[in-house]
């Protein structure tokens, strides 16, 4: 039995390994996100629908974000009790997002003030508690 080589044997993931499960990750994360983002959009259309533009483009954009995550969560298989850093991200964001852009639309905000100033306020709430809670967990 000399001589006939065994089974391969895989070498251990490298940084490379990491680097392209990401970028799948993420481009998958774009291809549903911007699909469904594009559809609910033309289904929230302010001729159809009555929904004002501004509040059709946030209920499409939220919508889409809860999409992507719940096909990230599908695609990663069943996990017990634990989020992922990108769903737990994505949920605070929406969350945050949603009490900014009723708060500016409801305060009188008009045009770019309804998408624009929660898309930010939303993103850095987001971080800042992800950064936040990173930190507590490595002490």
């Amino acid at each position: 039995m000399r001589g006939v080589p065994g089974p391969p044997t895989q070498s251990p993931p490298d940084d490379w390994d990491r680097i392209e499960l990401l970028t799948r990750r993420v481009g998958r994360w774009m291809l549903v996100g911007i699909a469904s983002w594009l559809v609910l959009l033309a289904l929230l259309n302010e001729a159809w629908t009555g929904i004002p533009l501004e509040i059709g483009f946030v209920m499409a954009s939220v919508l889409a974000l809860i999409v992507v995550v719940v096909d990230d969560q599908l695609r990663r298989g069943p996990r017990r009790g634990k989020m992922t850093p990108f769903a737990r991200v994505l949920v605070t964001w929406v969350g945050a997002f949603v009490v900014l852009a009723i708060g500016i639309s409801l305060s009188g905000g008009t045009g770019v003030a309804i998408v624009l100033v929660p898309f930010i306020g939303a993103t850095l709430i987001a971080a800042m508690i992800e950064i936040g809670r990173r930190a507590l967990a490595r002490d």
